[in-house]
């Protein structure tokens, strides 16, 4: 006879206390936060006779909504598949669809009731086409099958937008291909352009009016133009129903019944009973009867589109489409161009001069085309000009159609025409937009010349036609024409012109050793005319001076060499200034390389700004540079030691044969007490021959105040640039300190600019920095450097005084979660160790501060026992594959987990799942599986998640059985008897799990054959009572049970014995319990 194994009934109380999710408190920051929610049916189709006829093109939708409290930015709709099992059904057209900014507002009503798609919503519609053939169809199957047994497609719309978590339409949600039947009840009456035209441009918005009759009461009904995502979208639709009169709608698709989406209902797709649907109804009764639908739609390209038009619908257990869709029914055709745009600029003078402000002009001209949408203008200005921070001026005609701003010296100037139904296009076709910028500084860096160039784009040209997007132009730049000085150039006003002046009169110095030049003459004038006379003894020293006026040089001989060894010389002019000074400098010979010819030291007030200036002329006919290539004057600021460094300025080049030149330069005195003027060669050869100096001066330049500006940002994504949506902070105080330490200090403002005006640049440079005292800043760290150096004050002008970044910081919170709290083990298989099954592990990671949090990860080392599933982890978009390494702890090894988590917006969270096999030795006392995890970032405070606690139910049975007649001693897994033979069932439990159980009973069948023996164990109860059948012994001590025992309540230790079967409560098992129960029972 064969023994049977028990009935295990494991009646568990609340032995498990749940987890508690402890989410830290973070800071509140606006931020968008997306909605996603289906519009179109699930049910898409082809005619149920003839495939080739009918509608094959279905639309999949969803309505993207945000309910946060800051304006979304960046918004757009991704179409995935997530199991494309029927390869019928195709999706084309877009998969990505940039939507507008959406702004803050509540969160929106179903959209069957509303009239049109309210404001902080937009809708995105994509194109899906079923292959015509009869393999296309689908078939419901059952509850649990699979999209490939049932031959759907399952899919997943995720929107997502700049600083908000992405979300996603519910999943699963598939595409049922029915067959659908020609129905001429469903009919198009009408259907026009009522706004814009049939001939349109890409940008354009147009609404179409579309008028049809069904039948009424249709629990689903679609109706729908077909109209791709590549030429078309959908930005509205407004339908009313006759039935229910005055019903309306906001989509293309009205659910009347509230239509079950999820494959896994039991009542999907069914009709027993009428089931399709759960609730809410939204049209009661039905929907149908006369539709009127305007589509609000914007032109995306060009194409010729002839436009049909599908109503489909459920009735009576069926699908229907409107049998005029083979032929007969309206449609429209819209041909749509897409417009070729061509920027042109131009410069307002055809040569810039340092120190001037200048002008371009843009000329944005559309051929193919009329323009419609958003134009927008970018002009990184190179270095050279400068533009400050804020808007800008414009002048010209199409100025009223612009907008420009300047950050960081790049120009943007965005169209602000407008873009929605009846607008005018911003350029007529064959037209062009112009307009001036104004009030772009040229500098030094522009020198000698400076190319400009802009782009110009639209998202609706021609994406063939964007290669002459852009315009350019190259300038020549010169330093301030001959006679204009620096000071006066750069807005200021010169002290006396006479202060500092020194060659005019003689006074310049003497010159210096002989061994600084080769040959020095002076042009002298002579009884009937002027000759040039040579220096006394070649090398000497003394002072030249040449009366002004007319020189006509003749080349007398001097020692055995014409002075004019080059050719003959011109005549010219002498230089004459305002002092009408009679005396110039002539130097007609080499000077040796680092030779000095004279220098002279001018007394000058420190923190003064000062301008040199030196009339220059050169004949030499072998180079066109003043004094030869490596002549110059040299500026030496002498003062406080180490403060100042040596200046060396090299004169700007004087083409032979022109006017005689002023060269002038802006110099601050700093801390210097004078100025050291030297008159030198630096180049590594002889150099300077036949060139001409007069009037150096050195005199005072009162400059126009200067301003300092810049912005302190919140960097949300802490990249220490301010990206678009990352706002200024108000409040915050910025000191500006001159070389002399004075400070000045500017507050902030809303959009977080601070600005310093009335800065004289006769301090030079500034440092400024952000005073981090600022209660604004008190929970916040910088992302930028706090202190900006060598702030050059611009006269007149706005100088970038820097941009500080600053963020709270980002700060986690991190819980995780166990598939199950509690492991089942059984302990069937002869093996050392158990596999009890797979669970998974959840974690989510919030980001509650106020920044992006990028680099951070998720550190999880797993309890002994558990291994990692490779390529188990899964989540959008995911970490992807942890790092696994080994941890020894002891004799044993675990498991280290590192996530590398993607970018964390402030705000947004990032869940995802990884999969272990737990590992459980037989015959081995179990502990639980306690887990935590720790998410941790570079300068950010760790956040350990509360433990996971899944526990381990392990309860071993072992059933023995013996012939007491025979007295067999020992119990075996088998036995046998003849008839009146009485035999004795033993079940051994041992309680290896990691926590007590309660309510536990022990259940056994008795088995066939057998008759049980109700006082089986009287002989061995040592009372007077009788009708023991049942004995339990815990662990060594037996106690005998009545087979009438109640046991009833689990709670209560307690056994019985029925002719049927024998149950033993034991109450609550404890850690390590252990014991026996047995009953006895005769063959029959």
């Amino acid at each position: 006879m064969n023994m049977r194994a028990p009935r295990l009934l494991r009646r568990l109380g609340a032995v498990l206390a749940p987890l508690a999710l402890l989410l830290g408190a973070g800071q509140a920051t606006a931020a968008p936060q997306l909605s996603v929610t289906p519009i179109t049916w699930n049910v898409i189709g082809l005619d149920s006779n003839k495939v080739n006829e009918g509608p094959d093109i279905f639309p999949v939708g969803v309505r993207v909504c945000n309910t946060g409290d800051a304006v979304a930015t960046g918004v757009k709709a991704d179409f995935a598949w997530v199991n494309p099992a029927n390869t019928a059904i195709t999706l084309i057209g877009q998969s990505s669809i940039a939507l507008q900014d959406l702004p803050a507002g509540p969160a929106p009503l179903h959209p069957n009731d509303l009239s049109r798609v309210p404001t902080n919503c937009q809708d995105a519609y994509f194109n899906v086409r079923i292959t015509r053939t009869v393999s296309a169809f689908s078939t419901w199957v059952s509850r649990t099958a699979t999209p490939a047994q049932r031959n759907t497609s399952t899919y997943l719309i995720t929107a997502s937008a700049t600083g908000a978590s992405p979300v996603s339409t519910p999943s699963p949600r598939e595409l049922f291909v029915e067959k659908i039947q020609s129905q001429n009840r469903n009919e198009v009456t009408s259907f026009s352009v009522v706004s814009g035209a049939s001939n349109a441009s890409a940008g354009q918005v147009l609404q179409l009016r579309l008028e049809a009759n069904t039948s009424t009461g249709y629990l689903q009904l679609e109706n729908y133009p077909i109209l791709l995502n590549t030429v078309f979208q959908i930005l509205d639709v407004q339908t009313t129903y006759n039935n229910p009169a005055g019903s309306t709608n906001s989509t293309a698709y009205a659910d009347a019944c509230g239509w079950i989406n999820d494959p896994a209902s039991a009542d999907y797709l069914q009709n027993a009973g009428g089931a399709y649907c759960n609730g809410p109804d939204h049209y009661g009764g039905g929907i149908g009867g006369r539709m009127v639908s305007i589509y609000t739609v914007r032109v995306l390209s060009g194409a010729v589109s002839t436009i049909n038009n599908v109503i489909y619908d459920l009735s009576g257990g069926s699908y229907h489409y409107n049998s005029d869709y083979n032929g007969g029914q309206p449609t429209v055709t819209i041909t749509s161009r897409a417009a070729d745009l061509t920027l042109q600029k131009t410069a307002s003078a055809p040569a810039f001069t340092v120190g001037g402000t200048v002008s371009f002009t843009f000329a944005v001209k559309a051929t193919g085309a009329d323009v419609y949408g958003k134009t927008t203008i970018t002009d990184p200005l190179p270095a050279g000009l400068t533009l400050p921070d804020g808007p800008v001026s414009l002048t010209g005609a199409g100025a009223s159609n612009w907008s420009c701003t300047s950050l960081n010296n790049t120009l943007t100037c965005t169209s602000t025409n407008s873009t929605g139904v009846n607008a005018a296009p911003l350029i007529l076709e064959g037209a062009s937009s112009v307009f001036t910028v104004n009030g772009i500084k040229v500098t030094a860096d522009a020198l000698p010349s400076v190319t400009n160039t802009a782009s110009v784009s639209n998202p609706f040209e021609n994406p063939s036609a964007t290669g002459n997007n852009t315009g350019s132009v190259t300038i020549p730049v010169t330093q301030p024409a001959a006679g204009v000085s620096a000071c006066v150039a750069a807005g200021g006003t010169l002290g006396s012109q006479n202060r500092f002046t020194y060659l005019s009169n003689g006074t310049f110095g003497t010159m210096t050793s002989s061994t600084s030049y080769r040959d020095l003459d002076a042009a002298v004038k002579v009884s009937g005319g002027y000759t040039f006379a040579g220096a006394s003894p070649a090398g000497g020293a003394g002072n030249y001076l040449v009366p002004e006026g007319l020189y006509v040089i003749t080349p007398p001989s001097r020692s055995g060499q014409l002075l004019n060894q080059y050719g003959p010389w011109a005549a010219y002019y002498g230089h004459t200034d305002v002092t009408a000074s009679d005396a110039y400098l002539a130097v007609n010979g080499l000077v040796n390389k680092a030779g000095t010819i004279l220098q002279a030291n001018v007394p000058v007030t420190a923190a003064t700004v000062y301008e040199f200036g030196v009339w220059s002329r050169s004949t030499h006919l072998a180079s066109s540079q003043f004094g030869g290539v490596g002549q110059e004057v040299k500026i030496v600021l002498s003062g406080t030691p180490g403060t100042q460094p040596q200046v060396s300025q090299q004169a700007p080049n004087v083409l032979r044969g022109s006017p005689w030149t002023l060269n002038s330069l802006l110099l601050n005195s700093g801390n210097a007490t004078s100025l050291l003027v030297a008159l030198g060669n630096a180049a590594s050869a002889q150099e300077g021959n036949d060139f001409y100096l007069d009037d150096l001066y050195v005199v005072t330049c009162t400059l126009p105040a200067g301003t300092v500006s810049g912005r302190v940002f919140n960097d949300l994504n802490r990249n220490g640039v301010q990206d678009a949506g990352e706002g200024g902070i108000q409040g915050v105080t910025v000191q500006a300190t001159d070389r002399n330490g004075a400070a000045l200090t500017a507050v902030t403002d809303a959009a977080g600019l601070y600005t310093f005006t009335g800065l004289p640049a006769a301090l030079g440079t500034y440092t400024v920095q952000v005073l981090l005292s600022s209660a604004p800043l008190s929970t916040m760290t910088a992302t930028t450097s706090t202190v900006t150096t060598g702030v050059t004050v611009t006269p007149a002008a706005t100088t970038a005084g820097g941009n500080f970044g600053y963020a709270v910081a980002p700060a986690f919170t991190i819980t995780k979660q166990a598939s199950t709290t509690l492991l089942r083990v059984s302990d069937t298989a002869n093996s050392l160790t158990m596999t009890p099954g797979q669970f998974t592990y959840t974690i989510t990671v919030r980001n509650t501060g106020g920044s992006a949090a990028t680099g951070a990860r998720v550190t999880d080392v797993l309890p002994a026992g558990l291994t990692y599933v490779a390529g188990s982890t899964t989540g959008t978009p995911g970490p992807g594959e942890p790092a696994v390494t080994g941890v020894t702890s002891g004799p044993v090894t675990q498991q280290r987990l590192e996530f590398t988590l993607p970018t964390l917006a402030a705000g947004a969270q990032q869940v995802f799942t990884f999969t272990v096999t737990p590992t459980v030795t037989r015959d081995t006392a179990q502990s639980a599986f306690l887990n935590t995890a720790t998410v941790s970032l570079s300068g950010v405070t760790p956040a350990t998640s509360a433990a996971t606690r899944t526990e381990v139910l392990y309860v071993k049975l072992v059933k023995g059985v013996r012939n007491v007649t025979r007295n067999e001693a020992a119990f075996g897994t088998t036995s046998g008897g003849t008839p009146g033979d009485v035999l004795e069932y033993c079940i051994s439990f041992y309680n290896y799990s990691s926590l007590a159980l309660v309510k536990f009973q022990i259940q056994d069948v008795i088995p066939a054959n057998t008759t049980a023996l109700l006082t089986g164990y009287d002989a061995e109860e040592p009372s007077a009572t009788t009708g023991f059948g049942v004995r339990v012994q815990r662990p060594d001590v037996p106690s005998y049970q009545l087979s009438s025992g109640d046991t009833s309540d689990l709670t209560v230790p307690g056994a019985s014995l029925t002719a049927v079967r024998m149950t033993t409560n034991l109450g609550t098992l404890a850690l390590a319990d252990q014991g026996r129960t047995c009953f006895r029972v005769t063959v029959k």
